[in-house]
């Protein structure tokens, strides 16, 4: 695992911090590796982070046993009990039952969950050609509407992978919305309805 990776792996702490919180009194009994206050990091707790964030078992075994990833590996469990040590000191300090903090770590939580769930339901594969053609021609519209032209196909298609990749996600995000209210359908006060749409 090189260093690009590691880096994304330490961008993860924060997400895994405030999606488990703190957790005390973990029923795994092995090896503890680490400790801030009464929170106890375990290997095995550790290996399972780091598989997680790693994304494919290959890069979670390079980056947990290759000596020449020590560094990495000390510094991601110092900054991970650094988190945890960070969540107590705010809970010690009420911020858990601040409500503006709250709102914020909420709101959090849901950009994390929405871009999850989005993702979970995105094609894995590669775009067509008359899927890709299709893109081209709805932006050489909004061109031409503007008076503007455009390159011809061959050229404009290696570019187009990503503007087809934000229009799927745009049409899952509006499909997960619907799916949302027919799962669990908001009730609202009659004065508050134009809040929900």
């Amino acid at each position: 695992m090189g260093i690009g990776c590691s880096k994304a792996i330490f961008s993860g702490i924060a997400l895994v911090l405030v999606l488990t919180g703190c957790r005390s009194g973990s029923t795994d009994t092995n090896t503890v590796i680490a400790k801030i206050g009464n929170e106890k990091v375990t290997e095995t707790q550790f290996h399972d982070l780091i598989k997680a964030l790693a994304g494919d078992p290959e890069s979670a075994n390079e980056f947990l046993t290759e000596e020449k990833n020590r560094g990495q590996r000390n510094e991601f469990l110092t900054k991970y009990i650094e988190g945890k040590g960070l969540i107590m000191m705010a809970k010690d300090e009420g911020l858990d039952k601040d409500i503006k903090i709250r709102l914020q770590v909420d709101d959090a939580i849901i950009n994390i969950y929405a871009q999850a769930l989005i993702e979970r339901r995105m094609p894995t594969e590669e775009p067509t050609e008359e899927q890709l053609l299709e893109v081209y021609n709805e932006i050489a519209a909004q061109q031409k509407a503007m008076g503007n032209g455009m390159p011809p196909f061959k050229e404009a298609k290696p570019h187009l992978p990503p503007l087809w990749k934000q229009k799927q996600q745009q049409g899952i995000a509006e499909s997960l919305m619907k799916e949302i209210k027919e799962k669990y359908p908001p009730i609202v006060a009659d004065e508050y309805k134009t809040a929900i749409g």
